[in-house]
């Protein structure tokens, strides 16, 4: 393990997913100051490519809170994943297919338990969702 990523995973504030992503994106900056620059340019570029790749699919681009609000649904936002936040009950869940995710995931109507995590598939956005109880936290 590198001096950068040795730091920052030992560092004690942060979630466990915090810590993880600063870990990898620290490994990733390790190895990306340790290659030659003699010709190693598309190496670095993909190292480059990874880590925010990696950055990106732990919420790089931001979250955002949503919650139940009389069957308000959320829609026009392209989440890669969402996070319950406390136990919830979803009455519409659409990826941006149109595919109705409650049918295609299995998750049914009825409640969903905090710190589970839907995310589409084959790389889907989630597009539509309502809660008619409980909170999620959406991931750009």
């Amino acid at each position: 393990m590198g001096v950068k990523a040795d730091k920052l995973m030992n560092q004690n504030s942060g979630s466990f997913s915090d810590k993880i992503r600063l870990f990898i994106l620290g490994a990733l900056e390790d190895i990306q100051s340790s290659v030659a620059p003699s010709g190693g340019l598309a190496t670095e570029n993909t190292l480059i490519e990874v880590r925010d790749k990696v950055d990106d699919g732990f919420g790089g681009n931001g979250t955002e809170y949503l919650f139940s609000s009389a069957g308000v649904g959320v829609t026009g936002k392209a989440y890669k994943y969402v996070v319950i936040n406390e136990d919830a009950v979803i009455s519409h869940l659409e990826d941006d297919a149109a595919v109705d995710l409650l049918v295609d995931l299995t998750i049914g109507v009825g409640t969903v338990t905090k710190g589970m995590i839907i995310r589409a598939k084959n790389g889907k956005l989630i597009e539509e969702m309502t809660l008619t109880s409980g909170s999620a936290v959406g991931v750009l």
